[in-house]
């Protein structure tokens, strides 16, 4: 959820926050399935809100820890959905959804109950060992994340436009370390089947912060060289050896998580390129450039599976390079489409304004920053209004800008409800309005007076 794409999908739903708001709803449903390994819940998690609208999606269990969180984007329908598998190692209870958006909250409810004469039993052979090496893999991802960290700090990223990235970086790794320490903990104390979920959860945490990192880097220009030897350290080739295996060894796992979390990177990219070519971009290059990622995941998890770690991570690297270009690219479609739906509305808007409206869009201020420019284009019209009568010129095209202007102050007075702040936009609107019509009555009189 990847979060939760947020950052390139975000820009792309600047009508939905204008748009009148609609009722939100959510509903859960869940069914269970038999594995050899465990029993699992499929939860689904269905969303129904304003059409072509993000929303964030938090689920947490009986004891209140996150289980899930994730960005979903309705479609033409209004609807979005959300697929989690919970495995056996979960605890029975009351789990809780939370759904926010477009300025509406709305929860939910659903059980998980698993049927003990149905299920494996969590004391089969295997599970404390399965618990260790889940453990394993979370302290490789965790001293991963600790090495980018440290190097995003000495390239002062903090510092930068990426701050709110990184301070998300920050806090994914302070959950993942709690999850981490809960884990181990749990695996001393013999609670195998807690050891396993807060494993699975710190797994979680740090590839989500992984995925941010990579952004940042992708976009910065840094680099995570210096952090290679955490994930596949130097060592001497190995003789052939027949029915060789890497699959327990400490590269392997942190590796293939990677790998995993790559391929669901790339399929969400996917979507959001297909939403974009719908909307009429041409995204021919996009399309390419994730089909050749694909690939190249493919052939990094053979080569894994094949005990060619190195040569695996290589190939990682080209395909996460690959995503870098979608999306900054797919970044460069959403500043173009705010910019225009922006102008459409009759706002004046610039690049320096259009960064500054992503970063509120990830805050949840987008409706606030509107107004700011509403507000600063009113000035400008004003003046401009002004300025024309001391030119004695005609004031036309501006009636149409303000009637685009008020009734986009009335839709955002829908959606932020008894805000002081558009309040004040929406007199401020009428008011240059007024002024506005005022001016023209004059101009008309003057008219008729030189005609006589």
């Amino acid at each position: 959820m990847t979060r939760k794409l947020v950052a390139t999908l975000t820009a792309l739903t600047l009508l939905a926050v204008i748009a009148v708001a609609g009722p939100l709803s959510v509903s859960t449903s869940v069914r269970y399935v038999e594995t050899p390994a465990a029993t699992k819940a499929l939860v689904l998690v269905t969303v129904k809100g304003e059409v072509n609208a993000t929303y964030g999606v938090e689920v947490r269990g009986p004891d209140g820890e996150v289980v899930a969180v994730k960005e979903v984007t309705t479609d033409g329908q209004g609807l979005a959905f959300l697929k989690l598998e919970l495995i056996d190692a979960y605890p029975e209870g009351t789990y809780t959804v939370y759904v926010s958006g477009m300025g509406e909250n709305v929860t939910d409810v659903f059980q998980i109950s698993w049927d003990a004469a149905q299920q494996p039993s969590l004391a089969r052979k295997g599970v404390e060992k399965a618990a260790s090496n889940l453990i394993r893999v979370a302290s490789k991802l965790q001293e991963l994340v600790y090495c980018r960290n440290k190097a995003l700090l000495e390239a002062n990223v903090s510092a930068t436009e990426w701050s709110d990235e990184f301070g998300r970086v920050v806090n994914l790794t302070a959950e993942g370390d709690n999850y981490l320490t809960l884990s181990r903990e749990s695996l001393n104390s013999n609670n195998f089947s807690a050891a396993l979920r807060f494993a699975h959860l710190a797994i979680r945490r740090y590839g989500e912060a992984l995925e941010i990192q990579e952004q940042i880097k992708d976009a910065t220009g840094l680099s995570f060289a210096a952090c290679r030897a955490v994930l596949a350290p130097e060592k001497e080739k190995p003789s052939p050896v027949a029915n060789k295996t890497c699959k327990w060894t400490p590269d392997f796992h942190p590796l293939m998580t990677a790998l995993n979390v790559t391929r669901e990177r790339i399929q969400e990219l996917e979507n959001v390129v297909a939403e974009a070519r719908e909307r009429g971009y041409n995204v021919t290059g996009l399309v390419e450039a994730l089909e050749r990622a694909k690939t190249l995941v493919e052939e990094a998890r053979n080569l894994a599976v094949a005990c060619n770690i190195s040569s695996a991570a290589h190939k990682l690297a080209e395909a996460k390079k690959l995503i870098g270009f979608v999306n900054s690219a797919l970044a460069r479609l959403g500043n173009q489409r705010i910019i225009k739906e922006l102008v459409k509305q009759g706002i004046d808007v610039n690049e320096t304004e259009i960064k500054e409206l992503r970063k509120e869009l990830k805050r949840g201020r987008i409706v606030e920053k509107i107004a700011e420019l509403i507000n600063k284009t009113l000035e400008r019209i004003r003046n401009e209004v002004r300025e024309k009568v001391e030119k004695k010129e005609e004031n036309r095209g501006l009636e149409r800008r303000i009637q685009n202007l008020e009734k986009l102050s009335e839709k955002l007075r829908e959606k932020a409800g008894n805000s002081s702040l558009i309040e004040k936009i929406v007199e401020k609107t009428r008011d240059v309005k007024e002024e506005l019509s005022k001016r023209k009555t004059e101009d008309n009189q003057k008219g008729r007076g030189r005609g006589k």
